[in-house]
C-alpha cells in the first residue's frame, strides 16, 4: 500500500519527536510520534457522520453539560448564573435616557426522573435584578414548574397515556414608555 508520500514525513517525525520531547523535559513522549495510516480506499474514514439534521447548538456537548445529581428515582441539576449588565435607558424615556448597571443573580435547579416507563420534570428558577444607582428599579422573579407523563394499559390492550404541565411565576414587567415630568415625580 503507498502512503502517498507521507513515509519519509512519518519517519522523519517518530525519530525526532523523541529527541524534542527530551530536550524539553516532557514526560509524554509518546504523544508526539504520530502513527498515520492514509488510504484512499478506505470509505468508512471518509464517510463521517455530523449528525444530519441536527443544529450545531443541538448537538450533545459532554464536556459542558453538567454530570448532575443522581437523587432516588431523579436527575437533579442545580445551577447559579452571575451577570452585570448596563442599560442605557433603564426608564424607557423617549428623550433623555437614564442609564445604570444592574448586577443579576439567578439560582435555578431543574430535575428529570430517571423512570422506565412514566416521566416527571420541573424546574424551580429566581433571578434578583439589583441597580447601582437606582434602587428603586431593583426586581425579584420567580417561578416553578412540572411537567409529566403517565402511562397505562398494556401493549396487548393497547396503550394511552396522560401528559400535563403546570407553570407559575412572578416576572417583572418591562417598562413602558413614560413622559419626564411623570420620572421626576417618581424620583
Amino acid at each position: 500500500m503507498k502512503d502517498g508520500g507521507l513515509g519519509p514525513l512519518l519517519s522523519a517525525a517518530k525519530f525526532v519527536a523523541p529527541i524534542f520531547a527530551a530536550s524539553c523535559g516532557a514526560v509524554h513522549a509518546q504523544a508526539l510520534t504520530p502513527d498515520i495510516t492514509f488510504d484512499p480506499n478506505n470509505t468508512e474514514a471518509m464517510s463521517f457522520d455530523r449528525g444530519e439534521n441536527v443544529s450545531v447548538l443541538s448537538r450533545p456537548r459532554p464536556d459542558y453539560q453538567a454530570a448532575g445529581l443522581h437523587v432516588g428515582g431523579f436527575m437533579v441539576y442545580p445551577k447559579v448564573t452571575a451577570s452585570l449588565a448596563y442599560d442605557d435607558n433603564i426608564f424607557a424615556l423617549q428623550s433623555g435616557a437614564v442609564g445604570d448597571e444592574i448586577f443579576t443573580i439567578a439560582p435555578e435547579v431543574d430535575f428529570q426522573s430517571t423512570w422506565s416507563r412514566n416521566s416527571l420534570a420541573g424546574y424551580i428558577r429566581a433571578a434578583q435584578n439589583e441597580y447601582f444607582h437606582y434602587a428603586s428599579e431593583d426586581t425579584t422573579e420567580y417561578g416553578a414548574g412540572l411537567s409529566g407523563k403517565y402511562e397505562f394499559g398494556n401493549a396487548s390492550s393497547g396503550e394511552a397515556n396522560f401528559t400535563g404541565s403546570l407553570d407559575w411565576g412572578h416576572y417583572a414587567r418591562n417598562r413602558l414608555k413614560v413622559s419626564e415630568s411623570s420620572l421626576s415625580r417618581a424620583v
